[in-house]
């Protein structure tokens, strides 16, 4: 024989029952004030469930479409106590924050919500129920779970991370080629440098012999030797031969410095650092991608301040204006400038590298978890997602901050503070 239960309507322990099946829901009232939200949602949300009481919906979720949610509202309130209607809808994860911050993080990419809402029955005054199902990949088919969706995410950064190894490797390899290769550049270095004063001797002998032979009084001679010279096109050659010579030598210097600035950064100074004027190294950096930014970026436009020398260690710092440069080359995919700048901010103590483009700028979506592991708008097989991330690191290391923003008209500028009397 059954007996009556002591309580019908226990708030506390259906509040138990929400949170113990983990999903995320919010009650409000006709007015939106919010009178419960399960603990799931607010562990997520990063408050404590009773802070958010009494306050709007549309306070705590200032994304929500507030003028489409309140026709929402009002249709299920007209239905009434026969209502048995559920609105459900799909919502992008930007206006949930901070949850965007933590889910985004873990997927690298834009997410959604499956909502749902509903008018609780038998209530004195009319209370809604709002449920946030996911989140879920905006590219998620209607059979996949999240489950699925980050075990690929997973897949996908245990080969990213393979690529990363490969770089690694490549990186030390570019160093002992670039070793091997330096020795035969001194050579020619060397012997070119002999070949211009043996060439140098050897046209003054020859032009001194031909003055004398033309001022001997033989005429016949004179005319043999004026035969010669405009046979072999002697005058072009006279004035060629150097010029020829010193373009080789200035190729033999170019080569020479893109050996020395490839030593230099593929060199693991994780435990060194020493005194470097940045100016110098971004220019450094610059030749270092010559190759890969100067078919997209028209021009560099330099505003280099006189700065004081850093404690770093500089083929990092180099690698972070690296992987800044090909970022904004890679972003400006119709051409454009890029704008280095430098200033000495005395009074803080710091020097200031601030670097911009003209690309398209920054998604406002990812800008939050910009620099977080992962994150990435290239398309697939473009981009490791490392590079921001890495960058970060390498700054902080410095006891540096790095930051990014978009320019007006269009474009990224991301700023780099270095603080100058710091070492390790």
């Amino acid at each position: 024989m059954s007996t009556e239960p002591t309580s019908r309507h226990d708030p506390e322990l259906y509040a138990r029952i929400v949170d113990q099946m983990g999903h995320s829901v919010i009650v409000v009232d006709g007015s939106r004030w919010v009178h419960f939200v399960s603990r799931s949602l607010a562990r997520q949300l990063g408050e404590p469930s009773d802070a958010m009481l009494h306050t709007s919906l549309y306070d705590l979720c200032p994304g929500l479409p507030r003028a489409w949610m309140e026709e929402q509202f009002a249709q299920l309130e007209q239905l009434g106590e026969t209502g048995t209607e559920t609105i459900r809808w799909r919502v992008s994860s930007n206006l949930f924050q901070p949850l965007v911050e933590l889910h985004t993080e873990l997927v690298g990419g834009r997410m959604y919500y499956q909502c749902e809402l509903f008018l609780l029955q038998g209530q004195a005054e009319p209370l809604f129920c709002l449920t946030l199902d996911g989140p879920v990949p905006e590219t998620a088919g209607q059979n996949e779970t999240f489950t699925d969706f980050c075990q690929a995410q997973l897949d996908q950064a245990e080969q990213r991370l393979q690529h990363s190894e490969k770089l690694v490797t490549l990186g030390q390899l570019v160093a002992g080629v670039a070793h091997e290769i330096n020795n035969p550049v001194c050579y020619v270095k060397t012997n070119l440098q002999t070949l211009q004063q043996y060439v140098g001797h050897l046209d003054r002998l020859l032009s001194e012999s031909l003055t004398l032979a033309e001022t001997s009084g033989n005429a016949s001679l004179s005319q043999e030797l004026g035969q010669l010279k405009q046979k072999f096109d002697y005058d072009f050659i006279h004035e060629e031969l150097p010029l020829l010579l010193a373009e080789t030598t200035e190729g033999v210097q170019r080569v020479e410095e893109i050996i020395s600035t490839l030593r230099d950064y593929a060199r693991n100074d994780a435990s060194e650092g020493e005194w470097v004027d940045l100016n110098e190294l971004l220019e450094a950096a610059l030749k270092l991608v010559h190759h890969e930014i100067k078919y997209v970026v028209t021009s560099v436009q330099r505003d280099y301040d006189s700065l004081p020398k850093v404690w770093c260690r500089p083929s990092q710092l180099t690698q972070v204006v690296v992987n800044l440069l090909v970022n904004a080359a890679q972003a400006m995919s119709r051409g454009g400038e890029i704008e280095l700048r430098t200033r000495f901010l005395e009074t803080e103590g710091q020097v200031e590298i601030d670097l911009c483009d003209q690309g398209e700028g920054i998604d406002p979506e990812i800008m939050p978890v910009l620099f977080n592991a992962f994150v990435t708008s290239k398309p697939p097989g473009k981009g490791t997602g490392l590079g921001l991330s890495v960058s970060q690191q390498i700054i902080s290391s410095h006891q540096g901050t790095i930051s990014a923003s978009n320019r007006e008209g269009g474009g990224a500028c991301f700023k780099i503070l270095l603080p100058v009397g710091a070492r390790d």
